[in-house]
């Protein structure tokens, strides 16, 4: 009940509130004032001026009787009876009418009624005819709940239907009978439980009954018209057996078994499965082959911004597929072996040259002509992925320009052959002042050797003479047919026919072998290393040298780097080999910071050098270094042979090395030495490799071996 609305006059008792003026009841006498909540009930709560409703009579909330209710025809209602249905205010309502505006009468018992309780009248069905009445539903099938006046549904040939019996539980194909002749016992039948039409076969014949599926194979669940494939033929969905499929050829393929949880045979003989992934284009791999020229031409555009190419090609190692890598190596390589012929390819059929900063551009148009001239990959191939190699550099502009150039160039390329310079250092892509500091040096095989710097350089193993010989090794090699052989001159050298990927080299990461030149290898045979001796590596990094004499002789090594990032390489590489030694990180011209005092009796100094004997497997040296780099590298070697000799022992050898074709950074340094130290004795090599020099011994590039230079001092009493 809504409360009256305030007045603004203080409440008796108020505390500090302004509350409206005294409540009064129906018949407008004030409320005496309500006692304070204790706890009874609401009704006691307050005593009313109004006389009592009798016990129990419902109350407001201010504990008042509402006047009666009057009923809607205004007149007041009428007691109702015990158990009459009242109202929210339990009030009798009239009873209410029927449809045709006459008083319902009342329902017997347990008849149906709505939710006033009265009886509706009969429903009509459609016909129009009443409906009989239903009986209440007390759990029995719906189907006996009530009969319908409905006329019987038809069958598909017109006849009426049977009445459905109830369902309980069996199969609904049992539920009804129909009116067509049966199919056979458990023939199969619609969710009404009649039968289908026949259905007809490919060649139009009617299909025979098929038996009813009871987890047998669904090729024997319908017999056919025609002849079976065999047992256990495939079949439709129907249990037919479809026409014999034709091979490639046109001849008929032979039946296929069922598949009963072996390998499923391969449909065609002559299938296989891709080597490769898919592409994400869809299209044949043409933006998976464009990526790849994509990512050789910035490596290459990297190293001629001065980067190393090892560097330039640290990101392939992230590529998902190791033939990619492969690829990119590949066209990096030759690109780099060859870029003076390039270069000059390219400015003929450039109408202008490029600006500096298009060097991507430049770099992807010598992977296309390195493509087109050397890997003579087909015309269409090399050009429009070239060109769409372009978009993933971003370069879209130079679309058209590397289309055009690359198009000329298939027509051209025989005139453009001829017309090709016979000078030295373009023919052979090497810089003019090597090939001058080369015909210096070696006047009778200076071309050879500018010719074998671009050819690619075998790979070589070093056997690991602590767990295998080399004979053994080579034999294990021959039973997987992996063809090999023992090289001449390193007594640990294994030379491979075919490279591969180190992870596919038998015993590589058990540590059985080691990838290391044979040139590189000879550096342990004239050390003459022996157990006990204190040996010093001086420039260790990668660790291949280090290895190697720890291999031949239990010794103190110590490996010494000034770069302490490249000792984690000499780290890996021992711990792969089960090896151990001394590491430390520091500057070997600057002794007096790191070395304790005690000499070695061994001491190998691989020295910084140019490393033009390596140009076969650095291509990227011929590009990179300057003539003026030779004179600071000179000066750098003399500087470590001046700081290391004291720590040597008297009697004791040191071994000078670099990978180096020129006389500057060999016989010349060993000169310079040999006038400052008077305690030095140069011990001339005696070997069947390489040529001798006035001071050591040097090694031309070219088949299994790389280009060095060795020379052999001793240290006598003073």
């Amino acid at each position: 009940m809504k409360k009256p609305p305030s007045s603004g006059t203080p409440r008796p008792g108020a505390r500090g509130k302004s509350f409206g003026a005294p409540r009064k009841p129906y018949d407008g006498k004030p409320r005496p004032p309500r006692a304070r909540g204790d706890g009874e009930a609401r009704s006691d709560f307050r005593s009313d001026a109004r006389p009592p409703r009798g016990e129990g009579a419902w109350r407001s909330r201010d504990g008042d009787a509402r006047p009666p209710r009057k009923s809607f025809d205004g007149t007041p209602h009428p007691p109702r009876g015990e158990g009459a249905w009242r109202s929210r205010d339990g009030d009798a309502r009239p009873p209410r009418k029927s449809f045709d505006g006459n008083p319902r009468p009342p329902r017997e018992e347990g008849a149906w009624r709505s939710r006033d309780g009265d009886a509706r009248p009969p429903r009509k069905s459609f016909d129009g005819n009443p409906r009989p009445p239903r009986a209440r539903f007390d759990g029995d099938s719906r189907s006996d709940f009530r009969a319908d006046a409905r006329p019987p549904r038809k069958s598909f040939d017109g006849s009426p239907r049977p009445p459905r019996a109830r369902f309980d539980g069996d199969s609904r194909s049992d539920s009804r009978a129909d009116s067509r002749p049966p199919r056979g016992e458990d023939a199969w039948r619609s969710r009404d439980g009649d039968a289908r039409l026949p259905r007809k076969s490919f060649d139009g014949n009617p299909r025979p009954p098929r038996a009813r599926f009871d987890g047998d194979s669904r090729s024997d669940s319908r017999s056919d018209v025609r002849p079976p494939r065999g047992e256990g033929a495939w079949r439709g969905r129907d249990g037919d057996a479809r026409p014999p499929r034709k091979s490639f050829d046109g001849s008929p393929r032979p039946p296929r078994a069922r598949f009963d949880g072996e390998a499923r045979p391969r449909p065609r003989g002559d299938f296989k499965p891709r080597s490769g992934p898919r592409s994400s284009d869809g299209g044949g791999g043409a933006i998976h082959r464009a990526n790849v020229r994509a990512v050789a031409a910035r490596s290459i555009s990297r190293v001629m911004r001065g980067r190393s190419l090892d560097d330039a090609l640290a990101p392939t190692a992230q590529m998902r597929v190791a033939a990619d890598a492969a690829m990119v190596k590949a066209l990096a390589f030759g690109v780099l072996r060859e870029l003076s012929i390039l270069k000059w390819l390219a400015a003929q059929l450039l109408d202008k040259p490029l600006e500096a900063q298009d060097d991507e551009v430049a770099a992807l148009i010598w992977v296309g002509l390195y493509q087109l001239r050397t890997l003579k990959t087909p015309p269409h191939a090399a050009i429009n992925e070239t060109v769409d190699a372009i978009k993933l550099l971003k370069h879209d502009y130079a679309r058209g320009m590397i289309n055009a150039i690359l198009r000329r160039y298939t027509r051209e390329a025989e005139a453009l052959e001829e017309r090709l310079p016979s000078e030295p250092s373009l023919r052979t892509s090497h810089p003019g002042w090597l090939v001058e500091k080369l015909y210096h040096d070696w006047p009778a095989q200076w071309e050879a050797l500018l010719d074998a710097n671009n050819v690619q350089a075998p790979l070589t193993l070093r056997v690991n003479r602590r767990r295998i010989s080399r004979e053994d090794y080579l034999a294990r090699l021959a039973e997987m047919q992996i063809g090999a052989e023992a090289h001449p001159h390193a007594t640990d050298a294994v030379v491979l026919e075919v490279a591969r990927a180190v992870d596919k080299i038998p015993g590589f990461v058990g540590g059985q072998v080691s990838v290391q030149d044979a040139s590189a290898q000879l550096a342990v045979q004239l050390l003459a290393v022996a157990d006990g001796q204190r040996i010093l590596d001086a420039c260790a990094a990668p660790g291949g040298k280090t290895a190697h004499i720890l291999e031949h002789a239990d010794a103190r090594v110590t490996a010494l780097d000034v770069d302490g990032a490249r000792l984690t390489r000499v780290d890996e590489n021992l711990r792969r080999l089960n090896l151990s030694a001394e590491m430390i990180a520091a500057d070997a011209a600057q002794p007096d910071r790191w070395w304790n005092g005690q000499a070695f009796d061994r001491i190998l100094l691989d020295a910084p050098c140019s490393g033009t004997g390596v140009i076969r497997r650095h291509p990227d040296i011929k590009w990179l270094r300057r003539t003026t780099d030779i004179a600071t590298l000179q000066q750098t070697q003399l500087g470590l042979l001046k700081a290391l000799w004291p720590l040597l022992k008297v009697g004791g050898r040191m071994v000078y090395a670099t990978c180096s074709l020129l006389r500057d950074e060999g016989d010349e340094v060993l000169s310079r030495f040999k006038r400052l130290a008077d305690d030095v004795t140069i011990t001339a090599i005696d070997a069947e490799w390489g040529e001798a020099t006035e001071y050591g011994r040097r090694i031309a590039p070219g088949g299994t071996h790389d280009g060095f230079y060795y020379a052999v001092l001793e240290k006598r009493a003073p």
